[in-house]
């Protein structure tokens, strides 16, 4: 094997330690914290869960919700569109409406993004 193959594989054997340890990589912080890891010789699975411990990562991959209120977001898009810029959307909104289950799932989520849904819109989405 060659260098570049055995450093590709310390790699990969690096993230899987760090996937065991229970680091999501959905946040910043977690994608951070495994650049950071990854770059490690001496990793272990205690030595990641002990550092990630220092930074208030628990191993939790549940997304942060937004802490701003639909009147807020409201508010934020109608002074956006007074500027004329396009809204700012959260990056993974897509994803989250793509991966909803229901249609009151997908309510609530659009709804505490600052979107109002009426009628059967939020079912069209999920087609």
């Amino acid at each position: 094997m060659s260098d570049a193959d055995m450093q590709e594989l310390a790699g990969y054997r690096r993230a899987k330690l760090i996937d065991e340890a229970g680091i999501g990589n959905t946040s910043t912080e977690e994608k951070l914290f495994r650049e950071a890891m990854s770059h490690r010789p001496d990793l272990s699975s205690e030595l990641i869960r002990a550092e990630a411990a220092k930074y208030g990562l628990t191993g939790s991959s549940e997304p942060e919700p937004n802490p701003a209120t639909a009147d807020e977001m409201a508010a934020h898009r109608a002074m956006v569109d007074l500027q004329g810029e396009a809204p700012v959307a959260p990056p993974d909104l897509a994803d989250q409406i793509a991966n909803a289950e229901t249609p009151e799932a997908l309510d609530k989520l659009l709804q505490s993004n600052g979107f109002t849904v009426s009628g059967n819109q939020a079912i069209d989405l999920l087609r």
